[in-house]
């Protein structure tokens, strides 16, 4: 997804956190697309401290794996990394209205499911994040950015 999204925005850089061997496959990716110098891979896990100080901490696919605990752990870190002024993406199937296969099959093997819209919204406010828009981004897939929700004054 990085790759396409340095192609389209050329004064864009940007950094894939992922797990060792899907990092490596992403830094050659990176190079034999001609973008190593503006695209960076790391190896890493999101339930450890992210690298602080992006624009934007995008994730793709990755809260239906998990539980709503897990979940809540993954949207903080991003919260901590991002600041008050960064952004966070979360892109994913939704689902709407009933369960389906696919969520049954989420939960049991990865004891995560689809989402609606209001599901993601309400973890994500746990993490003080606010849900800023949604735009479909594919067919079934829609992105979601939150940024900072505003402090609360007592």
């Amino acid at each position: 997804m990085l790759a396409e999204i340095l192609r389209a925005h050329p004064v864009v850089r940007g950094e894939v956190l992922d797990l060792a061997p899907s990092a490596t496959a992403a830094a050659d990716r990176f190079a034999a697309d001609g973008l190593a110098g503006r695209a960076g891979a790391v190896a890493g896990s999101f339930f450890d401290p992210l690298p602080a100080g992006a624009d934007a901490y995008v994730l793709s696919d990755v809260l239906h794996d998990w539980d709503d605990d897990h979940a809540r752990t993954i949207l903080a870190g991003c919260r901590r990394a991002a600041g008050r002024s960064g952004t966070v993406v979360v892109i994913e199937p939704l689902r709407h209205g009933t369960s389906t296969a696919i969520n049954l099959f989420m939960l049991m093997c990865f004891a995560g499911r689809e989402r609606t819209v209001a599901e993601l919204t309400n973890l994500a406010a746990g993490c003080g994040l606010a849900l800023r828009g949604t735009t479909e981004v594919a067919e079934g897939r829609t992105a979601l950015e939150f940024a900072a929700a505003p402090e609360q004054s007592a």
